[in-house]
């Protein structure tokens, strides 16, 4: 692996080996090394992946880092700040109930995704910190699980587990231990880095497509919004979305909806409403016209046109709301705190720029895209709607996952 360091802060970094020397010690056997796992942003495409779609990313200047050695025993020995220490018997790699939605489900679930392609994992000692907030859309569950996958085949396979293949034991973790539906989006981000498309029809290689674009430069700044809600207890929301769409394909005859070309389902879309429902066929619309979108901002992009990519988000914006419906969870009709949150940036860019849901959806965060001369008073006023410090400033990282050199 590369080893970088150019980009993470060196007091940071020089606290984090003092941190975790405090609480694993300095023996000889202590072979310190350092990892910087990104966040990811998803600047359009939401909820595609599942679906064989495409989906542009980028990775987020926010990110996890961790200082690990391996320690000659049988268990895995991490600490987080802020979270539960956790510790785990590499033979153990069981699914436990009670380690749902909780940091110990990640690690045993990356330990045996890895451990069944034929590698032996041995313990490690890991400190982390992170300046990533969790439960916000900015993938700080993949984020933590493709750091801990890059840390067990550094340590372990000798570097030769790919990004996809990291990704799929990541995806793994995360769906059959942690308990939280996903596909392959938020993991490829991480590890690969930068602004991309990716094309997930081929789900066992999917296409990258690299794009060269400098927000700043375009006068655009990504602004982040911390709506004031979480993820927690979204399960069943979000098992609903990729179930619903494959209701769709299924009802056609497919495994996935990019199966299922258009026009046989708009063809096939009075019958559709009887077999699956109005809010699944609404839920497949959302994605044949948002995998249209993200192309169509891919080449904005490359042409500079941020005026057409802020339209185009604008639109993807709309279809989430009106179609996908993962603004809210609506249980209580009194209570829709994305929704007013989008309200409120939309009316502050008086039509410039473009907002929509970042992530998921269901809870978290929204995301920005606002003219600079726009953005400091665009943060003040959406800090005193929903509260101070709720917004923060974002840029593209170029690197995904990497060995910081020390």
């Amino acid at each position: 692996m590369e080893r970088v360091s150019k980009i993470t802060d060196k007091d940071r970094q020089q606290k984090l080996v003092k941190e975790f020397k405090k609480i694993y010690g300095t023996g000889d056997a202590k072979k310190i090394r350092c990892f910087s796992s990104p966040g990811r942003l998803e600047l359009s495409g939401n909820h595609t992946d599942h679906q064989g779609g495409v989906v542009l990313t980028g990775a987020a200047d926010l990110d996890i880092i961790a200082c690990v050695s391996g320690n000659n025993t049988d268990r895995i020995e991490i600490f987080s700040k802020g979270y539960d220490p956790v510790s785990i018997d590499c033979k153990d790699k069981d699914i436990y109930p009670e380690e749902k939605n909780r940091t110990a489900a990640l690690v045993r679930g990356m330990l045996k995704s890895i451990s069944d392609k034929g590698y032996e994992i041995k313990g490690f000692d890991m400190y982390a910190e992170s300046d990533l907030p969790a439960g916000l859309g900015m993938s700080s569950s993949a984020c933590f699980e493709v750091l801990v996958g890059t840390v067990m085949n550094e340590l372990f396979c000798d570097g030769k587990l790919s990004k996809e293949e990291i990704a799929y034991c990541a995806v793994y973790a995360e769906n059959e231990y942690f308990g939280k539906p996903c596909g392959l989006m938020d993991q490829m981000a991480c590890l690969t880095g930068g602004i991309n498309l990716f094309d997930f029809r081929e789900p066992d290689k999917p296409l990258i497509e690299n794009i060269s674009f400098d927000f700043k430069a375009a006068g655009l700044d990504i602004v982040v919004a911390d709506t004031g809600t979480h993820h927690a207890d979204m399960a069943e929301e979000f098992n609903a979305i990729p179930e619903e769409m494959f209701s769709v394909a299924n009802a056609l005859g497919g495994a996935r909806l990019c199966d299922i070309d258009e026009s046989v389902f708009y063809r096939e879309l009075p019958e559709l409403r009887k077999t699956t429902g109005d809010r699944a066929v609404l839920r497949a619309l959302h994605w044949y016209d948002e995998i249209k979108r993200v192309r169509n901002e891919k080449k904005a992009l490359e042409e500079n046109d941020t005026q057409k990519f802020t339209e185009l988000v604008r639109a993807c914006g709309r279809s989430s709301f009106m179609y996908l419906q993962n603004i809210d969870n609506y249980k209580d009709s009194k209570y829709q705190p994305v929704a007013i949150a989008l309200a409120a940036a939309d009316h502050m860019l008086s039509g410039r720029g473009a907002v929509r849901i970042q992530g998921g959806g269901f809870a978290g965060s929204i995301i920005a895209f606002v003219p600079e001369d726009m953005t400091p008073d665009f943060i003040k006023k959406m800090d005193r709607f929903l509260k101070e410090g709720a917004c923060r400033r974002v840029s593209i990282r170029e690197c995904g996952v990497y060995e910081i050199s020390i």
